[in-house]
């Protein structure tokens, strides 16, 4: 209206501000989900993490082994 008392131009204005700030937290949270996915990618493989744990293992109960009968 030519005295100003029209308010959908005020409205519109605060929906498409609500929809930018709404666009820019979902892009926000697509980049941490891309980083997660990213990190789960960098892990080792899982026969590669057992045979760790395995080896790790084995050798911790090599050293309490040997810890026992060196200490006699």
């Amino acid at each position: 209206m030519p005295n100003g008392d029209c308010t959908v131009g005020v409205e519109l204005r605060a929906k498409v501000e609500g929809l930018d700030q709404k666009t820019t937290d979902l892009h926000n949270v697509d980049e941490q989900q891309w980083e997660a996915l990213n990190k789960l990618r960098d892990r080792p493989p899982v026969w590669a993490v057992w045979a760790m744990t395995a080896l790790g293992t084995a050798c911790g109960v090599l050293a309490g082994i040997l810890g026992t009968l060196l200490a006699t």
